[in-house]
């Protein structure tokens, strides 16, 4: 393999080890980047509908396909990807229902306030980022579904823990969660983690055009099942023109790896109980004699939730979304479509309430019954 498709290799999301607030305010216009070549393109097609700031000024994108009415999903994508990573996927879901995306912070348009600041990597702020974002997407469609990939799918079981928003239910894709502490498989899980982040910070940033990088990626195993239009896609999802002839990857790979040394220290386990919404945990069948440790917990953290089922996608393991995006639709729309029961009633709080506490323990400590402890709020 080249030196610069070792370089590829790096990103969690492009690896044989593969991870795939105060009222919001509106922004006019583009703020950073129009986005993916494609983006505002047809109604099959991504468009960016608003521009969402949270409390730091930090500006997330959302994006919107599909259908303009029927049921709200709202898609969260995994580290290092971008929501037009997964175009093709989306188009299917949006063919039965109301989609709408988000960039995360420090990935594909978002706008950081200070980029510079670790402290606007951590995962309680990256999932706080999200009740604006939802209080948005309620507001044009009703509460959502969330459907969300890896990291996204780990911010998503936080957030419904905190239960400081109202989300209907949960279609999660191979959450990047550590196996339980007692598991024979964490050692494992830590070291794939481990050297995720460390080829994350070897990795180039730069490349001279998304045919290169996906042709890097196509060198990968991972990858080499994956649609060619879906993989260039994708390339051109995470990279952003310099101005210099050449193009810049949108999540840097400093960003990439300190959010994998987060997931490396993190524990949702105490606080699957508190999520309420019906869950469906779905893990990627694959032939790859190494599979990330993520296929293999799917059955156990749909075990642990109070309203869990697990699911499964054969072909692409950890990347099923871009490998085989019709089935999964198929999962999304039978979760979405099975989910009669009224919405679970969900206590609405500022989120500033929530930034700077473990694990916003400001409304979890409020919500405690008089004479009983409030749940688990930190490590």
């Amino acid at each position: 393999m080249s030196a610069a498709a070792a370089a590829a290799t790096a990103c969690p999301l492009a690896a044989n080890e593969v991870l795939g607030a105060s009222p919001p305010r509106v922004v006019d216009g583009p703020t950073h980047d129009p986005g993916p070549p494609w983006a505002g393109v047809g109604p099959d097609r991504l468009r960016r509908v608003e521009d969402v700031a949270v409390d730091d000024g930090t500006v997330l994108p959302l994006y919107e396909l599909g259908l303009s009415a029927g049921p709200t999903v709202l898609f969260v994508h995994g580290c290092g990807f971008a929501a037009a990573s997964y175009r093709a996927h989306l188009e299917h879901v949006g063919r039965s229902c109301r989609v709408f995306a988000i960039d995360l912070r420090g990935h594909g348009s978002s706008r950081l306030a200070a980029p510079d600041r670790p402290a606007g990597l951590a995962l309680e702020r990256l999932a706080l980022d999200l009740v604006p974002v939802i209080d948005r997407v309620t507001r044009r469609g009703g509460p959502p579904h969330i459907v969300a990939h890896s990291l996204g799918a780990v911010l998503a079981l936080r957030l419904a823990a905190m239960d400081v928003c109202a989300i209907r239910t949960l279609t999660l894709f191979e959450p990047a969660l550590l196996p339980q502490t007692s598991s024979k498989g964490r050692q494992r899980a830590v070291d794939q983690l481990t050297r995720m982040a460390l080829r994350a910070r070897a990795q180039s940033s730069r490349y001279g055009a998304p045919e290169t990088l996906a042709e890097h990626l196509r060198a990968i195993p991972t990858y080499a099942e994956l649609d060619p239009g879906i993989l260039l896609g994708h390339a051109r999802a995470v990279l952003r023109p310099t101005g210099q002839g050449d193009f810049e990857r949108r999540c840097s790979p400093a960003f990439e790896a300190q959010i994998l040394d987060f997931l490396r220290e993190d524990d949702e386990w105490p606080d699957l109980s508190r999520v309420r919404q019906p869950c469906a945990v779905v893990a990627g069948v694959t032939r790859s004699p190494r599979p990330l440790w993520m296929s293999d917990l799917a059955p156990e953290v749909a075990a642990a939730l109070p309203a869990g089922t697990s699911d499964s996608v054969t072909g692409g393991g950890h990347l099923m979304l871009l490998a085989e995006p019709a089935q999964a639709a198929v999962v999304v729309r039978r979760v979405v479509g099975q989910s009669l029961d009224p919405l679970p009633r969900a206590r609405f709080a500022r989120a500033s309430k929530c930034v700077g506490s473990p694990r916003g323990r400001g409304l979890q400590d409020e919500r405690a019954a008089p004479g009983r402890p409030a749940s688990r709020s930190g490590r």
